[in-house]
């Protein structure tokens, strides 16, 4: 949670110097914080749950490899 105030101040002057390089002026101060507010719990929801899936892919891949590996031990005592 301690990343949201970075990744939002972070999208809000994103989103602002882009609004005003293709020269759209949004009246509403409150839309604006609003529209960044979103864009940055999305940004943090979507990392947390990319995280997590990474994990488990990493996580996978270890037990993969043990089981292999252990397999391949089997099957060098076997062939003595």
């Amino acid at each position: 949670m301690s990343y949201i105030v970075p990744i939002y101040v972070y999208i809000s002057m994103f989103l602002g110097f882009f609004l005003l390089d293709i020269n759209l002026n949004i009246e509403s101060d409150y839309v604006f914080r609003l529209v960044a507010l979103g864009l940055s719990l999305l940004i943090l929801i979507l990392t947390k749950y990319l995280h997590r899936y990474f994990k488990v892919l990493i996580l996978d891949d270890k037990v993969e490899f043990e089981i292999n590996n252990l397999q391949k031990q089997n099957n060098d005592k076997g062939t003595a």
